[in-house]
């Protein structure tokens, strides 16, 4: 409660938020409203749409683990700087930090909502056209690329029109701080999405060329050089992927339904498309607007519009090419009107723009609340997981279809359990080219504890049976469904990853499936593995420390060779050691534990993988 002496200090914030919202102008009203419902639509729900933002939100928090998390996430992923999808993952990285994955997703959707009405509007000033049409940004913002989870792509729309403003503006006044200007927007565009870097490129090309004398001003053209130098070096090094234009599914009807459509789904519905198109009358019959062809207005929309009708969905090993190009003719055709600023239609059209942006806004804040019902079965499975294990995903094979939303949206769903929980995703996210976090020089997990789909419970339990044979429903949700592979479990332990180059790790007895010989003894209890091989363990209780021996099995003669290593949580060196062969005996270790909850279990191999088996045995905690 605050007291008598803090009252009057309360009431002068009070009064100077009041004497600012009092001095908000009749242009930045609607800007505010709108901006106050798209926030309600970000962070009013706990997951948002977008087929592939599940995928996106994990690799934030991959992102994060490879800086703070498990020290094998430095083998299994690497970072690839030179992506045109990096700038979207180096504004999430420091949000994941702090906030986690999913707040970052939600962080990152927030900067587009609100900055592309404002470039929209900075765009359309720069060529002239009416400011208060910027307001429709926040349709682009959640358009067609929202549905589908292209993040980078949202990202790249508010830079797509920083960076035609500021190509504008060094048009009419080409010095070389504008120059600079418009060089640091194209590559900043380029690092946040090609496809959009591209079109870009061929527009400002156009305006160049179709000038009345397209060489005077030359130096209109200067930021383009070391622009396009980067991305032809990027598509060179990229050629296998780039190289590919693999064309299908070209215009039909369907993608012209989902021209209009796209602002309510990622897939074509007459009835939403028969909503856009009675939404567009009536801001038509509002503004009885005329048509301004100047080229800087014209040029961008011509692009579009031509890309949109000429290109397939399939280009450059890229899916969605043709249909996406939807969002680059509803972010540029407002630039062509000119509303009558005369008469009572005249002085309303803004408020027709505000009521239609607000409308589809609301229209999909209703829809997002049905949809996080759908997928609120998920987060009860997540419920019933422990924390770090890893999460196999059979959404694509069974059901992915939202009935809300709409096709695939449950596609990459499992994606928001391991943002949430950690541990690793199976799936080829990040064998992408575009993707900045990749697949490194670790082998990749074969076993996967928990299975997460969506069915009719027989239906499913069968395919994961077959596919799985001890994997086994532990609970359903809705039409969620959740299986558990047993791991392996020790007498002190249980392993939570493993991952090596040959074989599978077996408890109890050499990876090849013999007993764990090493030297001439026999051991009873332990792991056997195969160089390289690395190997995570989640202790059950506490204890002063964790002992036990390794060596290389007997089975490989004195052949083998291999090192031992030992390290904790954070990748700090516990034990090593040295090289052991086969034959040797068994290198005994003790490691003070010191609070520790898990450690790392490593096996190199010294020159060859061959005849590289090792076992680590008479694993077991000493009491406190």
């Amino acid at each position: 409660m605050p007291t008598a002496q803090h009252t009057p200090r309360l009431a002068s914030k009070f009064a100077s938020h009041a004497k600012a919202i009092a001095a908000l102008t009749k242009d930045e009203w609607p800007y505010v409203v709108c901006a106050a419902i798209a926030l309600v639509v970000i962070w009013g729900h706990r997951f948002p749409a977008g087929v592939d933002i599940p995928q996106h939100a994990n690799l934030f928090r991959v992102s994060r683990e490879m800086t703070l998390g498990p020290s094998e996430f430095r083998g299994l992923y690497q970072i690839a700087p030179f992506t045109p999808y990096l700038l979207a993952y180096a504004l999430a990285y420091p949000f994941a930090l702090l906030f986690g994955a999913i707040a970052a997703v939600k962080c990152l959707l927030t900067l587009v909502a609100l900055a592309t009405p404002l470039t929209m509007r900075f765009w359309l000033r720069s060529v002239g056209a009416r400011p208060e049409f910027g307001l429709l940004g926040f349709l682009v913002a959640f358009d067609l690329q929202y549905y589908w989870g292209f993040v980078s792509h949202q990202l790249a729309m508010p830079l797509a029109f920083v960076y035609l403003a500021t190509f504008e503006r060094q048009g009419a006044r080409p010095g070389w701080r504008a120059i600079l200007k418009t060089l640091l927007a194209a590559m900043a565009l380029f690092f946040s999405h090609g496809i959009t870097y591209g079109v870009l490129t061929l527009i400002v090309g156009a305006r160049l060329l179709l000038r009345r004398h397209p060489f005077a001003a030359w130096r209109a053209g200067l930021h383009a050089l070391p622009a396009g130098f980067v991305a032809v070096v990027w598509s060179l090094l990229n050629r296998r992927y780039t190289g590919r234009t693999v064309g299908d599914n070209w215009v039909d009807l369907d993608r012209l339904i989902l021209l209009f459509s796209a602002p309510f789904g990622n897939s074509p519905s007459k009835g939403w498309a028969v909503v856009s198109v009675i939404g567009i009358v009536v801001i038509l019959l509002t503004a009885r607007p005329r048509f301004v062809l100047q080229g800087r207005r014209l040029v961008p929309i011509a692009v579009s519009t031509a890309l949109f009708l000429l290109l397939p969905d399939t280009v450059a090993d890229t899916s969605l090419v043709g249909l996406r190009f939807c969002v680059y003719v509803h972010a540029f055709a407002p630039a062509l009107l000119h509303p009558k600023s005369t008469g009572l239609l005249g002085r309303a059209w803004g408020r027709t723009v505000l009521l239609w942006v607000a409308f589809v806004l609301v229209a999909l804040n209703q829809r997002l609340v049905a949809f996080n019902q759908e997928i609120s079965g998920l987060w009860e499975l997540r419920n019933r997981m422990q924390p770090g294990f890893d999460v196999r995903s059979m959404l694509r094979e069974t059901s992915h279809h939202s009935d809300t939303v709409g096709f695939m949206e449950f596609f990459h769903a499992a994606g928001w359990v391991t943002a949430d929980l950690g541990g690793i995703l199976d799936n080829d996210s990040p064998d992408y080219y575009q993707m900045p976090i990749r697949h490194g020089s670790m082998p990749f997990p074969s076993f996967f504890r928990y299975t997460i789909a969506r069915g009719d419970v027989a239906q499913v339990a069968s395919e994961v049976a077959a596919k799985w044979k001890s994997a086994r429903l532990i609970h359903k949700a809705s039409s969620w469904l959740l299986f558990e592979e047993p791991p392996i479990q020790g007498r002190d332990f249980t392993v939570v990853r493993f991952m090596q180059s040959w074989g599978q790790l077996q408890s109890d007895r050499a990876v090849s499936g013999g007993p764990l010989i090493i030297g001439r003894r026999h051991y009873p209890q332990g792991l056997g593995t195969h160089a390289d091989s690395f190997i995570r363990i989640r202790l059950k209780r506490a204890g002063r420390a964790f002992a036990g021996a390794c060596g290389v099995d007997a089975q490989d003669g004195a052949r083998g060779s291999a090192t031992f290593i030992i390290r904790d949580d954070s990748g700090k060196l516990l034990f090593e050691s040295g090289e052991l062969r086969g034959g040797g005996a068994a290198r005994p270790f003790s490691i003070l534990l010191s609070g520790r909850k898990e450690l790392v279990l490593e096996v190199r191999k010294v020159d060859t993988i061959d005849h590289a088996q090792g076992d680590w045995v008479d694993l077991r905690l000493t009491p406190l």
